[in-house]
């Protein structure tokens, strides 16, 4: 996500507030480059706003140092404390883990609290970046404020120094969070990062007899971290369930016909056809990023008015 200037600055004034007592150095912080924890032990504004092309080759800095530091160290052992090998003292590395998994979380959380609106807003994320079908906009009530979930894109429980990195947080509904997402490892199986690459506008969403698919699945399974994507979050069954979309523009299209339109213009010599087509079919020949279904709708309609032997007036 980008973040303005004026955000950056109020978001590293709330962390520098912060009481530093409770951020606690930990081994595993000799293992980060120069710059990325400062003198109070807290995450640093450079950490906080690494580009999100940087990240991997962290993971692999990172990991390198463990395994140069801890004689047959391997990512698994720090991924999953409790499988470490017998040689190991599985107490001491979960512990000391958990120790430098604080310090990202607690950044994290005064992100997620204080500033997820806007970082939402300024990004104008309003519908789920993974499935682009459910809203995610926040509700605020007399006792509470519903918020999206906020995904780290990179799991925080396996690498922990990008729990509180901004590009690796993305508002998310929980179904794709919590239900689809959990935590697959995007850095072992690669996927798109849908803030950094919208696949819904390569997708060419189609129907036939047996309902809505994907006319060009084959084309997008080419690309492993596309494939990926679309089996993580179950694009193609999840969209192929709603056929009350498709219904709904077959049902207008047949209804407002070239006989239809003829006796609107006649009626209302005022309304242009041009005008009748967008109201009746805005949502559908209009793509709005605010709007769930938004390339479903478009797509639909397309196929729909290729296809049809009843053309409307054009």
């Amino acid at each position: 996500m980008t973040v303005s200037n004026n955000l950056k600055k109020e978001i590293i004034d709330k962390i520098d507030k912060t009481d530093s007592t409770s951020y606690i150095q930990s081994i595993y912080d000799n293992f980060l480059p120069d710059g990325y924890i400062n003198q109070d032990c807290k995450p640093s504004e450079k950490l906080i706003f690494l580009k999100f092309d940087e990240f991997n080759n962290l993971i692999d800095d990172f990991f390198t140092k463990l395994n140069k530091h801890y004689e047959y160290f391997e990512i698994e052992y720090f991924k999953y404390p409790k499988q470490t090998p017998i040689n190991y003292s599985a107490r001491a590395i979960k512990d000391e883990k958990n120790k430098f998994l604080k310090k990202f979380i607690k950044v994290y959380e005064i992100i997620r609290d204080y500033f997820g609106a806007k970082l939402q807003d300024e990004n104008e994320l309003y519908i789920c970046p993974y499935c682009e079908k459910n809203y995610i906009n926040l509700v605020y009530t007399d006792d509470k404020t519903l918020k999206p979930d906020l995904d780290h894109y990179y799991p925080k429980a396996f690498y922990p120094f990008l729990g509180c990195s901004i590009e690796n947080l993305i508002p998310a509904c929980q179904v794709c969070n919590s239900r689809l997402k959990r935590d697959e490892d995007f850095y072992i199986k690669k996927h798109i990062n849908p803030i950094e690459y919208r696949l819904f506008d390569e997708i060419i969403f189609s129907y036939d007899q047996e309902g809505i698919m994907i006319e060009n699945t084959n084309d997008l399974k080419k690309y492993t971290e596309k494939e990926n994507y679309l089996n993580t979050f179950k694009i193609e069954e999840i969209y192929a369930i709603h056929n009350e979309i498709l219904d709904d523009i077959k049902v207008k299209y047949k209804m407002y016909n070239k006989s239809k339109q003829y006796g609107l213009m006649k009626s209302c010599p005022s309304l242009a056809q041009n005008e009748i087509l967008d109201m009746v079919f805005y949502e559908y020949k209009n793509e709005n990023k605010r709007t769930p279904f938004r390339k479903l709708k478009k797509d639909l309609y397309n196929n729909i008015k290729k296809n049809s032997t009843n053309k409307i007036l054009y």
